[in-house]
């Protein structure tokens, strides 16, 4: 089951813009710059989900790389789950 169907969405609306890792960020301060609503694993799995970040010890990432991060505007989510809500009808 991928990140997307666990949370009832077939996509994650994906910002715009990446984001830059920058010297000492780990996944869980990044997660907290675009925590969703909920629970801020929630915002962990879908960052490493977009990212392909799955492994053993966890994500290691780079002082600036690139990743894919959650959009958190509110009407971008909103359609997610209104598209969600009529498929699932």
């Amino acid at each position: 089951m991928d990140v997307w169907s666990k949370y009832g969405l077939e996509a994650i609306p994906v910002a715009p813009e990446p984001h830059i890792v920058q010297p000492g960020e780990t996944i869980w301060h990044i997660a907290r710059l675009y925590k969703l609503p909920g629970d801020i694993r929630k915002t962990v799995d879908i960052i490493r989900e977009l990212n392909g970040l799955w492994g053993p010890d966890g994500p290691r990432l780079q002082a600036g790389q690139m990743l894919k991060v959650p959009e958190t505007n509110p009407n971008e989510w909103a359609l997610a789950v209104q598209k969600a809500w009529a498929k699932a009808r």
